[in-house]
């Protein structure tokens, strides 16, 4: 988790995941459908949009996946994703929302998100960091 956090923050890049082509994957079925959302004018047009976002790679989900992957059982794993799956949904809904017209377009722009992917970075250095400890001191 220390190595990706300075991968993302491009310390070491040699860490950095490359992100994959989710939507790409078995012949661009989901690419297809995703692009169809976005034209669409359907009222539930965020919400499918919405849908698809859980299915794009992102730091914060690779940090979530370690602990669940390491959790000794499915059950475990299932309920720390699903916990970290509801714990998204208010901030993003919230974001999804009301983002831009609370910030002024702030969110869309590269150095913005430039800064986010650093800040994440560090939330993801410092959690691990935490990991280690916990693993060293034996709790």
């Amino acid at each position: 988790m220390i190595g990706l956090a300075l991968g993302f923050a491009g310390i070491m890049p040699w860490f950095h995941i490359p992100e994959p082509d989710v939507l790409g994957a078995g012949g661009g079925f989901l690419r297809r459908l995703f692009a169809r959302a976005l034209r669409s004018e359907q009222v539930l047009k965020p919400l499918v949009i919405g849908l698809f976002v859980g299915l794009l790679p992102c730091g914060l989900t690779y940090q979530a996946l370690i602990p669940a992957a390491v959790s000794g059982s499915i059950g475990k794993a299932t309920l720390i994703m699903g916990l970290f799956g509801l714990g998204t949904v208010p901030g993003l809904l919230a974001l999804g929302l009301f983002g831009n017209a609370i910030f002024g377009g702030i969110l869309t722009r590269p150095r913005f998100r430039n800064g986010m992917t650093r800040v994440a970075a560090a939330i993801m250095a410092v959690m691990g960091t935490a990991f280690v400890w916990r693993g060293l001191s034996g709790m």
